[in-house]
């Protein structure tokens, strides 16, 4: 990590901050906005605070010995951008740095209006060259030491209006002036005593400690980064490819971009959805597309997106992207995109339901590559639909067959390439297989061993049932008919645990019951059923009893239903 390192030693406050005449810091269009808040400012200030009546301490008890410990505040990253005139830009520090500057205005303001400090007006001349660069003949204030320029960051004028005039709006709610408003209560209740004042800022400047690590470029100091476990905000991958984007444009088409950015996060963010997911896809998508990559090789969002791909600075990037969430949002939240008719079709919306219900996200990046393969194609929703259920029939088909983990990802990547050229591709496997040959018991255990995709099976049951005219619920749940439980406290062990368990024992349901199996408990459970939206649930109610017996038949029956699903789709599929 030396090649990437141009300078790393520990300085006080006053000296690192000290050198902001010549370099200013700052904060990239990358970074995130001030996050910290009360609390975290309250603990800053509390820890200093605990340091200096340490100090103080100490040489109360030793008068002949100075008192010199060091609190350190942790590590800074940054680099100098010649582009800049060699400013520090921040990857890593933003917050305390930001915090440093609001503690420095706040002391400045005291200094400045209260009389008992004139003595030390020296301090005040130092304090005010942390913060601001000063014209060397006059004294007189030219700007901060810092400035911003992160996209996200709505509120920056906030706090470059504190640090000009020293003061926050009482009504304000953003960060910059609640923590502002805390720190300056906090020092005028310090300010009342003096010399402990005193000793405060003393030992802030001289005492307390930041390890800068300078990097040698942006580069590096992502990097670093990654390499050191530091306790501030993490930068994502996805701060780093905006920001990459912003500075690739011209200032004419920032704001453009800076605004559709802000809405696509916003939005993916209220789909529970991250901008490293739509990413993700977007990277297995390129991937597929390369005759050269078959996809087998792990590489890292990140690296791939800085260093292999080329549409990082396509302007088409981010359009794929909304494509891509609108997708998410129909299989996810059941919701339609506007001007597209197939996305309230009933049968693909049942079929993206149940990929939805897979827990693993390899089931995903085939439908998302199809789909953006082939979304403009004449016919797209009936093609669409077959393939959803080829895909949906095969992973379920290799599961049944307790195929490795090797081989189904072989398969799936080799479908996401197939994909591109083909809007009826290939599902190549490793080798035929024939479920004829194996017995219902024999494929319910191998299903079994992946618990997560029963939620995929009871979905596809659910979903063939003919009295299901609805979706199923979004956060939908697994019953357990015959429960758990013998008691409030008590599972099931042994053979009883293994029965319960059985797919014939299992239903989707709005809200699982927590009904102990004790009394006729199954009484109980059939008025719930009978009002379930899920049909196959609710068609429960028509049982007088739940017994051993009844789970044995039944999941006999859903093995066989799903063999006859499968085996549909499949020819369905075949039949083109």
């Amino acid at each position: 990590m030396n090649n990437y390192i141009q300078a790393a030693s520990k300085e006080s406050i006053e000296t690192f901050f000290g050198t902001g005449n010549k370099k200013p810091f700052l904060i990239p269009e990358y970074q995130r906005p001030y996050e910290w808040g009360v609390s975290e400012i309250s603990a800053l200030l509390n820890d200093l605070n605990n340091f200096n009546d340490a100090e103080i301490e100490f040489e109360l008890f030793n008068p002949d010995t100075p008192a010199d410990d060091e609190y350190f505040i942790g590590t800074i990253i940054y680099f100098e951008n010649a582009s800049e005139g060699k400013k520090r830009e921040l990857v890593d520090g933003q917050q305390r740095i930001v915090s440093m500057f609001l503690i420095f205005r706040a002391i400045y303001e005291i200094l400045d209006k209260d009389q008992r400090f004139a003595e030390i007006q020296n301090l005040c001349d130092t304090i005010q060259k942390l913060i601001w660069e000063t014209d060397p003949m006059n004294g007189e204030i030219i700007s901060p030491n810092i400035s911003s320029r992160a996209i996200s960051d709505g509120e920056n004028q906030i706090f470059t209006n504190i640090l000009s005039k020293g003061k926050a709006e009482s009504k304000r709610r953003d960060n910059y002036s609640q923590n502002y408003r805390v720190i300056q209560k906090f020092l005028l209740d310090l300010a009342t005593d003096v010399d402990r004042f005193k000793s405060f800022i003393l030992r802030l400047m001289k005492q307390t400690i930041v390890l800068p690590i300078e990097a040698t470029n942006f580069d590096a100091t992502l990097e670093i980064f990654e390499r050191i476990n530091d306790r501030g905000k993490q930068l994502t991958d996805s701060d780093i490819f905006k920001a990459k984007i912003y500075t690739a444009l011209l200032d004419i088409k920032r704001s453009d971009f800076t605004q559709k950015w802000k809405i696509l996060e916003e939005d993916a963010k209220n789909l529970g959805v991250t901008m490293e997911d739509l990413f993700t896809y977007q990277m297995y998508f390129e991937r597929a597309l390369s005759p050269y990559d078959d996809g087998k090789q792990v590489i890292g969002l990140r690296k791939y997106f800085l260093y292999k791909s080329q549409q990082i600075h396509d302007p088409k990037l981010l359009p794929q992207l909304r494509k891509i969430l609108d997708l998410i949002k129909v299989m996810k939240f059941q919701g339609a995109i506007v001007g597209a008719s197939w996305s309230r079709d009933f049968e693909i919306r049942k079929l993206l339901s149940v990929i939805w219900s897979a827990s693993n996200d390899l089931w995903r990046y085939p439908i998302v590559i199809y789909y953006l393969a082939h979304i403009d194609a004449e016919d797209f929703p009936e093609h669409f639909q077959r393939f959803c259920k080829k895909f949906i029939a095969t992973m379920s088909i290799l599961k049944a067959d307790d195929q490795p983990s090797n081989s189904i990802r072989r398969f799936i990547m080799n479908l996401n390439h197939g994909a591109i050229p083909s809007i009826h591709p290939k599902f190549d496997l490793d080798s035929k297989i024939d479920l004829e040959s194996k017995t219902s018991a024999e494929i319910h255990e191998n299903l079994r061993k992946s618990p997560k995709f029963i939620r995929t099976i009871l979905s596809t049951l659910a979903y063939a049932d003919e009295d299901q005219t609805s979706l199923l619920p979004i956060n939908w749940e697994i019953e357990y008919i015959y429960p758990r439980y013998k008691s409030r406290r008590h599972p099931f062990e042994g053979e009883s645990r293994e029965k319960v368990e059985e797919l014939g024992n299992l239903t989707p349901i709005e809200k699982r019951l927590k009904h102990p199996a004790i009394g006729n408990f199954f009484m109980s459970k059939k008025l719930v059923y009978k009002n379930s939206q899920v049909a196959m649930t609710q068609k429960l109610a028509e049982n007088n009893q739940w017994t051993s017996e009844e789970i044995s038949n039944r999941t006999t029956e859903l093995i066989e239903q799903l063999k006859s699903i499968w085996k549909n789709w499949n020819d369905e599929y075949e039949v083109e």
